[in-house]
């Protein structure tokens, strides 16, 4: 079975399926995968999943976590998403994107004090350090 989802951003595409070769003795063996797509059909990861068959996938709300139904079994992959980030005069800046907005949220956090600011930037393109 063929299963495909978009993150609730619209920034990342899970497709389940599966893919036959030939095991090390000559046998055919099956291999249960899910492969990231960005929005512009750049493969991004590929996750290969132990069992028989995957029946279904979904997203959690904040696009962290992909429910994986499979068998009898519901698991739960953490999704860990490519940042955008530097560091710069004793200051940790990075970027992430929340459900409920359309701009980037910028984060910035200096270790040495624990003070956090947050920034929110529409269209952003990179942070340089």
């Amino acid at each position: 079975t063929t299963s495909m989802k978009w993150d609730t951003n619209g920034i990342v595409l899970a497709i389940s399926g599966s893919k036959e070769f030939k095991g090390s003795n000559g046998e055919q063996k099956k291999q249960q995968m899910i492969q990231f797509y960005s929005p512009f059909g750049k493969h991004l990861r590929t996750l290969k999943i132990p069992g028989s068959s995957i029946a279904a996938i979904t997203w959690e709300r904040d696009s962290l976590r992909l429910a994986i139904a499979m068998e009898s079994y519901i698991y739960f992959a953490n999704i860990r998403p490519d940042y955008k980030w530097g560091y710069f005069n004793n200051t940790l800046v990075y970027s992430f994107k929340k459900p409920d907005r359309t701009e980037h949220c910028v984060s910035f956090w200096d270790p040495k004090t624990k003070e956090r600011h947050i920034k929110y930037v529409r269209k952003l393109v990179t942070i340089d350090a």
